[in-house]
């Protein structure tokens, strides 16, 4: 989804947002030179380290930043996915277009989805060719890790985002054993795998493969495309849903002398599955069929650089074959269309950190990238996108400046991103308005991050950013004749800015973390398609405004019972002083988002035998699915539970789970309902002693 596109705006407002801007900039210098002046008199040999007591797993690339992270060490969910886990979290919005496997794209703090990046083992998963990461294709059955940085974008990743980032990291072996599970639940789904590791000495190696299948044919409110009255709707089961899934990984890791390793990973997924139409229409069989293959080697060393240092050099390559087939135009207007779509990655990273003094640590970072979207339609006479490909790279430097007398971090960064796109157009697309030559840009950004030490239990940062979003190659060169290029398109931006807190209380029994920011975004040059005669044509004319508060909890206590809940207040409004919008929520912006998940963890049960429980309550309200705000989501309130019984001893664990125990009928997106009340079985068998839980 899109910012809703907005162009300048009220001279008074933008005369305030700027005077604003520069006393915040004003400030945050003033900070850093006197900071940076009573740090160098303080001077010491070895880098200095605030400790302070955690409950809660950070965030590994940057304690600046509002940040979540969730591990294996929580209850799984029986056939849980990455949307799922990902709504949990503050600051996050998920708009999913069906049932399990579906297309779901992420919002971060009220942005666009082409706004937020998805890292996977260090390697990016969005294309030039546009459109946010579908995040629904991605499995997390083999993850150890999700990673989400939000409105910030750390600096060894490279590329900026406006919106944030998602880092996802795959599980490697610590341990030598095998792993196999199946299970099944609603609408005729059905899944299993198995994962086998090996822990030596000098290598680790960990392989795993998965089979998913759904006929997903779950009932939903039919309202026949009046969104306006549904008391005529009709309960219809969801046609042309089912998917067909196998997925895999292979993690090796070398072990160096000293602090070093070479690592690296090998992911691969095939998907077949039907594509519905939206829900008023009948189903006549559109498929979709992907196919991606990543790979990346890496090397990490905490001993080149020096003591308290960091490297990695990384290499990596990830292509995507995707093919639809909709030969009735279930999907375009009775249009028929048939494609086979390629497109791929290459690129490098390099990135490094190194104490240079007791106060000062500086932090470098060169990334580059080289993208290829070969297109094309396969039937007779139907015109096709012209293929085009996107050179790119990305240059940064952060310096970390500690004082311990105020017990106070100031991170200033400046990185610069540059990319240049060409295409190769038949001459049959020359009339649709965008040339064939290359173009550059050149996009600037910088972050100054603040990080104090109230005390031990207390964390307070601060955050003033500028990002930016380069045009996709779509938006440059467009595709078919109903879609016009725009070879003028500047760069999206937006300039971010947050303060937060965070106490945590880490005793024997019990620990408790709350967290909690203010957050605001102001948005520029946002793209938006608008009607050029028969065509669409992509204009810089947007703006947005967006002020949120999100908050968290967690309470442990011995290990047995856990508690989760977050909150997030999100009011992001259009600028675009145009009748009809201006002033409005953004759509698919929901206004509230809330999670609460309590647990019960590894009790004992008779003897050897141990037992779980949980249960979930979730919330979104304020959503609308148009920019006027005339048509509103209802708010709605989801309730899920499940339970888990082991034996260790044999190496057993039975996973049960319920999604929407209350039936409620749930749509993200206008025309594509979510399925309602659905149970999942899980079955898995591990080598004894090492049952550990999984984000399955």
């Amino acid at each position: 989804m899109w910012f809703q596109r907005v162009p300048s705006g009220a001279e008074i407002a933008d005369a305030a947002r700027k005077h604003i801007h520069s006393h915040l900039n004003a400030a945050f210098a003033a900070v850093v030179l006197c900071v940076a002046a009573g740090a160098a008199r303080a001077a010491e040999p070895a880098y200095e380290t605030v400790v302070v007591a955690e409950a809660e797993p950070r965030a590994r690339r940057d304690d600046a930043a509002s940040s979540s992270v969730i591990t294996t060490a929580r209850t799984p969910r029986s056939a849980e996915d990455l949307p799922q886990l990902l709504a949990e979290l503050p600051g996050v919005s998920v708009t999913r277009m069906g049932g399990l496997g579906s297309a779901a794209t992420l919002s971060l703090r009220g942005s666009s989805a082409n706004q937020v990046e998805v890292y996977f083992d260090g390697v990016p998963l969005s294309a030039a060719s546009g459109g946010g990461v579908d995040v629904g294709l991605i499995p997390v059955v083999d993850l150890e890790s999700v990673e989400v940085y939000r409105g910030m974008s750390p600096i060894a990743f490279g590329a900026s985002a406006i919106g944030g980032i998602v880092s996802l990291s795959s599980a490697a072996a610590t341990d030598s054993g095998v792993r196999a599970y199946a299970g099944g639940g609603s609408f005729g789904t059905g899944f299993a795998g198995a994962q086998a590791r090996w822990a030596g000495r000098k290598l680790r190696a960990l392989a795993s493969v998965n089979g998913l299948g759904s006929a997903g044919d779950f009932s939903y409110r039919n309202d026949d495309a009046t969104l306006f009255n549904i008391s005529g709707a009709s309960i219809t089961p969801r046609q042309n849903n089912a998917l067909r899934q196998i997925d895999g990984l292979a993690h090796v890791v070398g072990l160096l002398p000293g602090s070093r390793q070479i690592w690296g990973t090998v992911s691969f997924l095939h998907r077949d599955q039907g594509e519905p139409p939206e829900g008023s229409v009948n189903a006549r069989g559109a498929s979709l069929g992907t196919d991606r293959l990543l790979t990346t080697v890496a090397y990490d060393s905490n001993d080149d650089l020096g003591p308290g240092s960091s490297l990695r050099a990384q290499l990596y390559d990830v292509a995507t074959w995707q093919r639809l087939d909709d030969p009735n135009g279930d999907l375009s207007s009775n249009v028929p269309t048939q494609t086979r779509d390629l497109s791929s990655s290459s690129g490098a990273t390099l990135a490094g950190s190194k104490p240079l003094a007791g106060w000062l640590k500086l932090s470098a970072v060169a990334a580059g990238r080289y993208e290829r979207f070969a297109p094309a339609s396969v039937l007779p006479g139907a015109a096709s996108i012209p293929p085009g490909s996107r050179a790119g790279g990305a240059g940064g430097v952060e310096a970390r400046m500690v004082t311990q007398t105020l017990r106070l971090a100031v991170i200033p960064s400046l990185r610069l991103e540059a990319a240049k796109d060409t295409i190769t157009r038949p001459e049959r697309y020359r009339l649709m308005g965008a040339d064939t030559q290359p173009a550059t840009y050149w996009l600037p950004n910088a972050r100054l991050a603040l990080v104090q030490w109230a005390s031990e239990q207390v964390t307070l940062r601060a955050n003033l950013g500028r990002y930016g979003r380069l045009p996709s190659l779509t938006e440059r060169y467009g595709n078919t004749g109903l879609l016009l290029g725009n070879p003028n398109l500047v760069p999206e931006s937006g300039t971010n800015a947050d303060v937060g807190a965070n106490w945590t209380r880490k005793g024997e029994r019990l620990r408790l973390s709350l967290d909690g920011a203010l957050f605001a975004v102001w948005a520029r040059n946002l793209i938006h398609f608008l009607l050029a005669g028969p065509y669409l044509r992509p204009e810089n004319v947007g703006r947005a405004r967006i002020l949120g508060a999100e908050t968290s909890a967690t309470v442990d206590w011995r290990r047995r019972f856990r508690f989760f809940g977050q909150t997030t207040f999100t009011d992001a409004r259009d600028q675009e002083n145009v009748s009809g919008s201006y002033g409005k929520q953004l759509s698919f912006r929901p206004r509230l988002r809330a999670y609460a998940r309590p647990e019960l963890r590894d009790l004992p049960l008779a003897g050897r035998w141990r037992w779980g429980l949980y249960a979930d309550l979730d919330v979104t309200g304020g959503n609308y699915l148009d920019s006027a705000n005339l048509v509103e989501v209802n708010t709605r309130v989801l309730f899920g539970a499940g339970g888990q019984i082991s034996a260790p001893h044999w190496g057993l664990r039975l996973v049960a789970s319920a999604y929407n125990l209350a039936n409620t009928p749930v749509v993200d997106f206008t025309g594509y309902p979510l399925p309602g009340r659905s149970i999942f079985l899980t079955m898995q068998w591990s080598t004894p002693d090492t049952n550990k839980e999984t984000l399955e």
